[in-house]
């Protein structure tokens, strides 16, 4: 909020600035005045150089026309050539009319029209030659050069006039520049003045400007933030009232915007907490100023939904909370998935549990040894058998590494079967001497691609 002297110091740095303003302005038109003399000048000169180049091709057009028709005798040069004369007529009193703006003397005129007068009775008379004499006589006429004479003298006439019309273009643009530079210094000395003027509003309102474009930065995201949003959102005032009920939150719940306005939002949907008291959740709300949790509501067909609600408070300038906004994600499907998910596995756990009780108890009642490794020669499963015949208990061989538990056999015709067998992956089958027991056992070796089985086969009273 401005006080009443940031008031009074605007108002008065508004009043100076209009001074300065008209000021300025006052500068800008004369200036303008003189740009407009200087460019009225130029425009002057300009269309001097145009009628000076327009004389200029007229008269080699009635040159060029008048030379045709001499030596070629065909009328169709008479064409350009009267072309020429009519376009002089026309031109010839418009030549450099006298004006203010304009540097060139009558004299000049007069001097430019008494050799254009010239140079048209030489070109008519060369003509007429040609037509009542012939060819040869209007040539003979030719040579003796007072035409190309009167020419050159013209050429250098307009050529004279041209150079004084291009140094009156070249006084007029540099009193222009002039005037443009004397124009920018007085508009830097008024920028500079206006500048330091609206300097000083700009200190009072510039904290009021920032927090506007601020909050307008926010509302623009937040415009768009929310209609990105696809999920339900509700907003309440302070006391879970309803004021206001997007499109998506019709289409989940089944309510329109009307008809819930102003109603509690927690009896409407029969809000229950999961994993969590409401007084809790609503201290979490209270100290965070934000709480997101699973939630269940209850929509107005009666359909039990699964909601993952994410409440935020929304507070004022003087951070003081106003109102209470609510998005709200639907994860029923996710958690009928999730528990579909977990009868499952628990049915799983369950079978593999039994296949493993019935697979353990087969193997418990075969008489003979079997034991099973994994890809790092570890034990992964002993028999009682098998047990026995190493002289340890089952528990003390699960787990370990069979060359490391019985290094002894490291090198042995069994420690070079198992490998064959592992590295060809064909399954074979061995008769071995057991030194421990002093027996011998058929092994036949199954090889896998997790590892390999062993079964041991007692064929002592066989050999």
């Amino acid at each position: 909020m401005l006080y009443t002297s940031d008031k009074k110091r605007m108002k008065l740095a508004y009043f100076a600035s209009v001074i300065c303003i008209a000021f300025f302005l006052y500068l800008t038109l004369s200036n303008i005045n003189q740009a407009e003399r200087e460019t009225k000048k130029v425009s002057v000169a300009l269309e001097n150089l145009y009628r000076l180049a327009n004389v200029l091709t007229d008269v080699h057009a009635v040159e060029t026309g008048q030379r045709g028709y001499v030596i070629t005798g065909d009328e169709t040069y008479l064409f350009t050539y009267n072309r020429g004369l009519d376009s002089i007529v026309q031109n010839i009193d418009l030549i450099i009319p006298d004006s203010a703006d304009s540097r060139l003397t009558g004299r000049d005129k007069e001097l430019l029209l008494d050799l254009i007068r010239q140079k048209v009775l030489h070109a008519k008379k060369v003509v007429d030659i040609r037509t009542r004499f012939g060819r040869d006589s209007a040539t003979t006429f030719l040579q003796t050069s007072s035409g190309e004479i009167l020419m050159n003298r013209i050429r250098m006439r307009v050529n004279s006039l041209e150079t004084t019309v291009h140094n009156e273009i070249s006084r007029s643009n540099a009193k222009r520049e002039s005037t443009i530079k004397k124009f920018a210094a007085e508009f830097l000395i008024l920028g500079l003045i206006i500048y330091l003027i609206l300097f000083f509003n700009y200190r009072v309102i510039s904290k009021e400007l920032k927090i506007r474009r601020k909050n307008e930065e926010i509302l623009k995201f937040n415009g768009t933030l929310i209609s990105s949003i696809i999920d339900p959102i509700i907003t309440t005032d302070l006391h879970h009232r309803i004021t206001n009920w997007n499109k998506h939150a019709e289409e989940l719940y089944g309510w329109p915007e009307h008809e819930v306005i102003g109603k509690n939002l927690e009896d409407l949907l029969q809000i229950e907490y999961v994993d969590i008291d409401m007084e809790k959740a609503r201290q979490q709300f209270a100290e965070q100023g934000y709480w997101k949790g699973e939630t269940i509501h209850i929509s107005q067909n009666g359909k039990k939904l699964h909601i993952l609600s994410s409440i935020s408070a929304v507070n004022n300038d003087e951070g003081q909370t106003v109102s209470v906004v609510g998005v709200f994600t639907d994860v029923t499907a996710k958690k009928e998935t999730e528990q579909r998910l977990k009868l499952l596995t628990d049915h799983l756990e369950i079978e593999v549990e039994r296949k493993a009780h019935e697979l353990n108890s087969v193997f418990e009642r075969i008489t003979d040894a079997f034991i099973a490794l994994d890809s790092s020669w570890n034990y992964t499963y002993v028999n009682t058998k098998a047990a026995e015949m190493h002289g340890k208990a089952v528990e003390e061989m699960v787990g370990q590494n069979i060359w490391e538990l019985f290094p002894e056999q490291v090198g042995t015709e069994f420690y070079h079967a198992l490998h064959t067998a592992v590295e060809s992956g064909i399954s074979s089958k061995r008769q071995l001497y057991h030194a421990n027991s002093l027996r011998w056992f058929e092994d036949l070796i199954y090889p896998g691609p997790n590892g390999v089985s062993v079964y041991y086969h007692d064929i002592t009273e066989k050999k």
